[in-house]
């Protein structure tokens, strides 16, 4: 169904006036715990999220308690059992980073194996204080999956990458936080109300820009400083060809705000669905 929530989804989707999509794990009768018709769910969820122009910014949550506790441990005994692959043609559990749109998670309870590689590859991550961040992998005798080894070392670094991995030991939502992992939010506010409030906030910024900003991201990782310097000079030059810029400078002098155009769906996910206004250009 196009933009449609199923009555049985396990992961909803449902857009706010202000443009905010907000992404739901939705299997409550099992703690959220990733499985292939959830899987295929956030797939097309994050899809909607791409191409429709209505969507500012994202959030996702688990609805419940929990976030996501990780694969379903009935899953991984049924799949163990009978010697299957889990899924086939699955895409790269790292794809949230290529969303052109910024990603915000709201992490409350148990945020775990999978769970735990979908929040990291978030763009921005909130966590309530009595969160469980875990990475699993190595109790369950598994490896760091999804990249999400490349994803912590540059977020929190190589020491702690190495600890949470190693040891699969739990953090709460404050050592989550002083470990980089998160945020945390104010007192007397839900992990979800920031979250939204945050991602709304989002919604005020060029949609362009953001995506070119992204697309900085997650291009410079991989990179010298001089490759991201010379991209940061085309990228300038392109975001000043289009109309986001002037409108904003226009705006400022007359302290209303901008009208910024939604991306629309031909620019598909990063890195080569980024804004170009019909002008490519090279960093070379």
């Amino acid at each position: 169904m196009t933009f449609l929530d199923r009555p049985d989804a396990m992961v909803t989707q449902e857009l706010t006036a202000d443009g905010v999509l907000l992404v739901t794990l939705n299997r409550t009768a099992r703690a959220n715990s990733w499985c292939e018709e959830l899987e295929l769910d956030y797939y097309a969820a994050f899809d909607r999220a791409v191409i429709d122009p209505a969507v500012r910014s994202v959030l996702l949550s688990g609805n419940g308690r929990h976030f996501c506790p990780g694969m379903d441990s009935d899953l991984l005994r049924e799949i163990t059992a009978q010697g299957r692959v889990y899924m086939s043609g699955r895409r790269p559990q790292t794809f949230l980073r290529t969303v052109p749109k910024p990603v915000v998670a709201a992490v409350s309870g148990a945020c775990a194996g999978i769970g735990f590689v979908q929040a990291m590859m978030a763009d921005i991550r909130f966590t309530s204080a009595d969160a469980r961040w875990c990475t699993a992998f190595g109790r369950i005798g598994l490896v760091a999956e999804d990249g999400v080894a490349w994803r912590l070392q540059r977020v929190c670094g190589d020491a702690i990458a190495s600890d949470l991995l190693l040891s699969s030991r739990v953090v709460d939502g404050e050592e989550a936080a002083r470990l980089g992992l998160a945020n945390t939010v104010p007192d007397g506010v839900t992990v979800f109300e920031h979250a939204l409030a945050y991602a709304t906030e989002l919604t005020h910024c060029s949609p362009a820009s953001m995506a070119l900003i992204k697309g900085q991201l997650l291009l410079d990782a991989d990179e010298t400083a001089e490759q991201a310097r010379l991209r940061a000079r085309a990228y300038l030059a392109r975001a000043k060809m289009g109309p986001d810029y002037p409108a904003a400078i226009a705006a400022r002098d007359t302290g209303t705000q901008p009208a910024f155009a939604g991306l629309s769906a031909q620019h598909g996910y990063l890195p080569n669905g980024l804004p170009t206004w019909g002008w490519t250009l090279s960093t070379d």
